[in-house]
């Protein structure tokens, strides 16, 4: 008995000291780029030689072991903008850091609920990212069922729909919908959007007031 609690202890000792597990070791000869997105998980990016422009790789992701040089980061957004770093310094057995200028926004638009009682519920919709003045269309996505993120460079942009909301008497009207994003990095900023607000009252309502 006394050697089954000895063994016990042991085997927890060395659990206790095993710790989380360690980081890879950078390969002889490289240094790593760490790219810090504030919390996004992974992003789709490029890396050129600074002096050449010659591509080195294409990496989905956030790390990626180079030689020693002097490179240029390219990272692609969810809008037609890329956001280049230019002079990334990679040193042999080193860790570059890069902070990226990205965060994050999503779009919920609600209609009014199927079931009697009303309520809301999510609706698929198309809708276009511009610029804050509104001079040029950034992007272009379609609201989802579920949560859905967008990445996009830090900024102040317009989110733009156009539904057609059909009254009780079946006539049809066509909205414009604007409202500001603030991308900021390290946040997700929502734009929630309610529809049922639009549709007019029901025709028994007005019977019902006489």
């Amino acid at each position: 008995m006394r050697a089954f609690f000895l063994a016990t202890l042991m085997a927890l000792g060395c659990a206790a000291t095993q710790g989380p597990p360690q980081q890879a070791v950078i390969p002889p000869g490289k240094g790593e780029l760490v790219l810090d997105a504030g919390g996004i998980e992974a992003l789709d990016f490029i890396v050129y030689f600074q002096d050449t422009g010659k591509e080195v790789a294409r990496i989905y992701g956030l790390r990626t072991y180079l030689d020693p040089g002097t490179y240029k980061i390219v990272v692609k957004t969810d809008l037609e903008d890329e956001i280049e770093i230019e002079d990334v310094q990679i040193a042999v057995g080193q860790e570059r850091h890069v902070r990226v200028p990205v965060g994050r926004f999503m779009v919920n638009v609600f209609g009014a609920g199927t079931q009697e009682g009303g309520g809301t519920r999510r609706v698929q919709i198309p809708f276009l990212v511009y610029d804050y003045g509104m001079h040029k269309v950034l992007g272009r996505g379609m609201t989802s069922l579920q949560v859905q993120h967008f990445v996009a460079r830090e900024g102040i942009y317009k989110v733009r729909i156009t539904p057609m909301i059909t009254s009780a008497q079946g006539f049809t009207t066509l909205h414009d919908i604007i409202r500001p994003v603030e991308v900021r990095f390290g946040t997700v900023y929502p734009v929630t959007i309610d529809l049922s607000t639009l549709v007019p009252a029901r025709p028994g309502q007005e019977g019902q007031r006489r």
